[in-house]
């Protein structure tokens, strides 16, 4: 017997600052302080430092601080208004204490760049080879499958794919694991005599907790399955994004990397056994095709058996005016019977 139960949505916003326009910031600097410097019209090949913030957020569990040690992609395009190639992937590294906001990262930049034709990408890209090819791409969320959410990026190239299978982690209370499926990135401002960044998320976090009426103790032997709906339980919805390729300057886009398409439901990878007790809580990383509705019905399915006689269905509601939006965690709860 499957059971609906409707609930409201907590969501709590992290960080989603657009992308900075290099011209922007300038006339703004040169409106509010006639002595303000002047940003660069060229950036040489070299030693450079961008400052790069973070800026913190409270009760979540996608990234909102800095490590101790960390590595960011500087990306230079030959032109970012018109969908330019990939010119070089140049690797920045920061040393501090953990818990910072704002970092310095210092690298060296292979080619000259205007400032508009730069930005930045975490986790940092990193080299692999395919068809005798070396190509980039943020490491793999899913080192079984090896899918990573920003691959097959490529100097003179002007497309990188995007793969959404959709990690699922069991734990709500770790970043390990879903740093490589939630990719954050941002442009290149100037301020005070300094290139800076500020960075924002560009997936979204649904953490569902599911009560398992059935099967404790038991493995889904089949997968899990997240499906949306609209208003009506018998109407899909294409709420989440597709895999698929799309232009490299589009990391930088308000709407993430994936293409201009998106799919009703897709198929998660979790690798747990139901808790003889309590729930299971999920984190699933998400790219959202659709901004808003009210009413949204989403159907959790766990396939338990060999075949749907033994699937376990739980539904939840959205209610009010849900705005699905990137830097954000919606909490979710279902029971599966």
């Amino acid at each position: 017997m499957k059971k609906i139960l409707f609930l409201a949505l907590a969501a709590f916003p992290l960080v989603f600052i657009s992308c900075e326009k290099n011209q922007q910031k300038q006339e703004s600097q040169q409106q509010e302080d006639p002595q303000a410097p002047e940003i660069p019209e060229t950036i040489p090949a070299g030693p450079l430092t961008i400052v790069v913030d973070i800026s913190k957020a409270t009760e979540s569990p996608l990234k909102t601080t800095w490590n101790a040690n960390e590595t960011i992609s500087v990306i230079t395009l030959s032109d970012y208004s018109s969908y330019g190639r990939v010119v070089s992937v140049d690797n920045f590294t920061s040393l501090g204490a953990s818990g910072r906001k704002s970092a310095e990262f210092s690298g060296t930049l292979s080619n000259d760049a205007a400032p508009a034709n730069v930005f930045l990408v975490y986790p940092a890209l990193e080299v692999y080879m395919d068809g005798g090819k070396e190509k980039y791409r943020v490491p793999p969320y899913n080192t079984e499958k090896m899918l990573s959410a920003f691959n097959n990026v490529e100097t003179d190239s002007q497309y990188g794919r995007s793969e959404f299978g959709y990690y699922v982690q069991t734990k709500s209370d770790s970043m390990s694991g879903l740093e490589n499926a939630c990719v954050i990135s941002g442009g290149l401002g100037y301020s005070d005599g300094h290139f800076t960044s500020t960075i924002e998320h560009r997936m979204s976090l649904i953490q569902a907790e599911l009560n398992f009426t059935k099967f404790k103790g038991q493995p889904i032997s089949r997968g899990f399955k997240i499906s949306s709906f609209g208003s009506s339980t018998e109407i899909t919805k294409d709420l989440f994004k597709r895999d698929g390729w799309q232009y490299v300057y589009g990391v930088c886009a308000d709407k993430y990397i994936a293409p201009n398409n998106g799919k009703s439901e897709f198929w998660a990878n979790p690798s747990f056994n139901v808790p003889s007790s309590g729930n299971v809580i999920l984190n699933i990383p998400v790219s959202f095709f659709m901004d808003s509705n009210n009413g949204d019905k989403w159907k959790f399915t766990a396939q338990m058996g060999s075949d749907s006689a033994s699937d376990l269905v739980g539904w939840c509601t959205m209610f009010g005016d849900i705005k699905y939006e990137p830097g954000k965690v919606y909490r979710v709860s279902a029971s599966l019977d």
